[in-house]
């Protein structure tokens, strides 16, 4: 992301890049998590679930990177992806 955010001064680029860099790490975390055998039968009506919340979010996404300005959505997204990444270590804090 840093990488990115240096590299890659207009938004469009930027969250194309991001966006492309997380859809591959999760098609790899797929593949191995089907390679290892996790996946259970019970976590279909959940990914099913997950599915129109996805569509919804990357429309609301696509319409709000349309419409703010390049310096409030870097400072946005740095945001999103700080809190993202404290998610990520409270089950290591608490």
């Amino acid at each position: 992301v840093i990488y990115a955010a240096k590299n890659l001064p207009d938004k469009s680029a930027f969250r194309a890049t991001l966006s492309l860099a997380w859809t591959v790490l999760n098609l790899i975390l797929c593949l191995s998590y089907t390679a290892a055998g996790s996946w259970k039968m019970d976590m279909v009506p959940v990914i099913g679930a997950a599915l129109p919340v996805i569509a919804l979010a990357t429309w609301f996404g696509l319409r709000l990177h349309e419409r703010i300005p390049q310096k409030p959505f870097r400072t946005i997204v740095f945001i999103l992806l700080f809190l993202s990444g404290l998610f990520l270590l409270r089950p290591l804090i608490f």
